[in-house]
């Protein structure tokens, strides 16, 4: 094809679009050639030429690699590439120049990956946190983490600071309360207590530059109405998060240290345990697939015996009777694959605080099914009950006491639950988390008690303390 043909592609509004196709060079919009009245070549024309003849020698000289160069590049041999030696242009060129770029640096990462153990950083989702530099590595012995627990009461003391004692993967460094004397009576439960430091707040912590430097995890089990601060400031100093349930006083706090973890890169954990109970995996493993037709929540105790000294629990923000029937609904929405929401309530609050004691409350799920949820806190003996039943199109569900029984169509499955301790399966969670570099946070039992109290009816009761 000569220098002579030139195509015109009509376009809109009778707009023309100039091609001239030199000898396989493709020069878009550089018009027909212009020649003066006397017919000689105008100066535009003769620049154009110009540029035609410079792309068409670099084209044909000085750009076109060998067949063994693109037999190299493209892995192919030579033969094989003999037939396409006359389609052979610049962008095939160029493009097995990219991929021979691309190769090296592939090779580059995964030497740097393999010498220092560390895996990729990745955005999975939105909503899940980016994955952090396995620091501890796979081929490496799990390295200890130092921990410390902020908030000394009653739950710290019968199950965290017993199942971080037995932990093969933390060491406890640090215990934070603003009550000295509580911190006092430790150095009798474990030896291992006593060469923990003590700090009458989270900012001493935070101030003390050679604890705080050997410290990498923190675990808050203080009431939830102070928890966010707390948690925050933590976040802040680099410091991977382990909460207990409930993990804050609303959602948005929740929502709101998800994000301030993301952008710090550590990992927060919000640790609903009832969830580790040893009936709970069994039947959700059997529900798996099958259609919920309605189902039942009996969560009903002594707040005297299980509660007494807390009068947290009865001041805003407290949950009340959801304090533990939180437990439920974090079984529940683990269980179930469909979503729930709450269709109404009713809530029994003393005149004397600021919080239920008991509650009615009716969840549906997105398929229609209801389920019917009965809280309280004012029953004893042998009327306290942690119980759930859901009923599916392949049979009925039991679970009693809490989560350490499981019956399916009235077949006890003996789970095993004698010597069961679902805070040691917590903190083995936590510090998997914190290895993989991810978080784990589910708002969803916090979201429906939200919606609860967001909707729900009230009714004052006699004082009850």
């Amino acid at each position: 094809m000569g220098c002579g043909l030139i195509t015109t592609i009509q376009g809109p509004r009778n707009a023309c679009v100039y091609r001239n196709m030199v000898d396989g060079v493709c020069c878009p919009a550089m018009g027909p050639s212009q020649l003066s009245l006397c017919g000689i070549p105008s100066p535009q024309t003769e620049r154009r030429t110009d540029r035609v003849a410079g792309k068409k020698r670099l084209s044909s000289e000085q750009m076109t690699p060998t067949l063994d160069d693109e037999a190299r590049l493209c892995k192919r041999p030579a033969t094989c590439l003999a037939a396409r030696a006359p389609h052979r242009t610049r962008g095939t060129w160029l493009l097995g120049k990219v991929e021979e770029a691309a190769g090296k640096l592939r090779l580059v990462v995964e030497s740097i990956v393999k010498r220092d153990g560390l895996n990729a950083v990745t955005m999975s989702s939105l909503r899940e946190p980016v994955a952090l530099p396995d620091v501890y590595g796979t081929s490496k012995p799990a390295q200890i983490i130092n921990l410390a627990v902020v908030g000394i009461g009653s739950i710290a003391v019968k199950s965290h600071l017993p199942a971080i004692c037995g932990s093969d993967d933390f060491k406890l460094t640090a215990v934070v309360d603003s009550k000295r004397e509580v911190l006092k009576d430790l150095s009798g439960l474990d030896k291992s207590m006593q060469a923990a430091q003590n700090f009458s707040s989270l900012e001493a912590l935070l101030e003390n530059s050679e604890c705080c430097g050997k410290i990498q995890a923190i675990s808050v089990s203080t009431p939830p109405q102070g928890r966010f601060s707390l948690v925050a400031q933590a976040i802040a100093a680099g410091k991977h998060v382990m909460m207990e349930k409930p993990p804050v006083a609303c959602v948005s706090q929740l929502m709101q240290l998800e994000a301030l973890a993301r952008k710090h890169r550590v990992s927060l954990y919000t640790s609903w345990h009832s969830r580790a109970m040893p009936a709970v995996l069994p039947a959700r493993m059997w529900l798996a697939g099958k259609r919920v037709l309605s189902a039942k929540v009996t969560w009903k105790e002594d707040v005297r015996w299980f509660h007494r000294g807390q009068s947290w629990i009865w001041e805003a923000g407290g949950l009340g009777v959801f304090d533990a029937g939180i437990n439920a609904l974090s079984i529940l929405t683990h269980l179930l694959e469909t979503l729930v929401h709450v269709e109404s309530a009713v809530l029994s609050i003393p005149a004397n605080v600021s919080t239920p004691i008991a509650a009615n409350v009716v969840l549906r799920t997105a398929e229609e099914a209801v389920i019917n949820c009965e809280f309280d806190w004012t029953v004893s003996g042998q009327e306290q009950a942690w119980d759930i039943e859901i009923q599916t199109d392949h049979g009925l569900l039991r679970m009693r006491q809490g989560g350490q029984v499981l019956i399916i169509d009235d077949e006890d499955q003996k789970v095993t639950h004698d010597g069961w301790q679902e805070y040691a399966m917590l903190y083995s969670e936590f510090a998997s988390l914190i290895r993989k570099g991810k978080s784990s946070v589910d708002a969803r039992p916090l979201s429906l008690v939200s919606d609860i109290f967001l909707i729900g009816e009230r009714r004052n009761i006699p004082a009850f303390l």
